[in-house]
């Protein structure tokens, strides 16, 4: 069994119908679903499953292989049902926000700076991002006065999918220091383009234009070990 990731085609999707199958007590596996499981430092959704007349909340969401999941609150019904699904909507696009300024501020640092990244997660609108050696608190806060900049005027956010010789041709396309990258099922990269701005390679969702995010501020700038300097940030309202 397999899931069609509609957040993936679609990061505004916010409800949508679905076959679902008994996986355990509190356990089903979705045929389609827009419910992010997870990774690349974004948080799983959560949101909410009406089958029949009875609604659910979504507790837990998980990507196993091909297939998401999700946790429910009651016990499964049947072992096998239609359902309308429905995402927690507020979190999401906070999230989408959070995940597209964190590209943002990837990127210049990329571009200003050559400068990588070695890790980073985001959580309720504030972001952590650890530069990979390069960069010191001048240019770190450059980076945010230069992502405000771009924010203010917008820019498009793209998602293409690209083969492996697109990645071989063009290594920037890959900015974690490790220089891992997801592959799909199809044995694609899901490349994320906001325009202008940064390019690569990501399985998260993110707003469809660069001034969605609003702005970014400052929360901690640090040290964090071998030459990498840590941003926390929060976008804007």
């Amino acid at each position: 069994m397999h899931t069609q990731r509609l957040e993936l085609e679609d990061s505004y999707i916010r409800s949508w119908e679905t076959e679902v199958w008994k996986i355990g007590s509190h356990q089903v596996g979705l045929a389609r679903s827009a419910f992010y499981p997870g990774g690349g430092g974004q948080d799983p959704d959560t949101g909410t499953i009406r089958w029949g007349s009875a609604q659910y909340q979504v507790k837990s969401v998980q990507k196993n292989d091909e297939l998401v999941t999700v946790e429910l609150d009651q016990a499964v019904p049947a072992a096998h049902g239609s359902v309308e699904a429905a995402l927690e909507w507020k979190p999401r696009y906070v999230n989408m926000r959070t995940h597209t300024a964190f590209h943002c501020l990837v990127g210049i640092a990329w571009e200003e700076f050559g400068v990588k990244v070695a890790g980073g997660d985001m959580r309720n609108g504030t972001g952590r991002i650890d530069f990979g050696p390069g960069l010191d608190r001048e240019k770190v806060f450059r980076c945010v006065e230069l992502a405000n900049d771009l924010i203010a005027h917008g820019a498009p956010v793209r998602v293409s999918e690209v083969p492996q010789e697109t990645i071989d041709h063009d290594p920037s396309l890959v900015k974690l220091v490790s220089n891992r990258a997801p592959v799909s099922a199809q044995g694609t990269y899901r490349v994320v383009e906001i325009v202008g701005v940064d390019r690569e390679v990501d399985g998260g969702t993110h707003v469809a234009d660069l001034s969605e995010v609003r702005g970014v501020g400052v929360v901690k700038y640090s040290s964090s070990g071998k030459g990498q300097k840590r941003l926390k940030f929060q976008i804007l309202d």
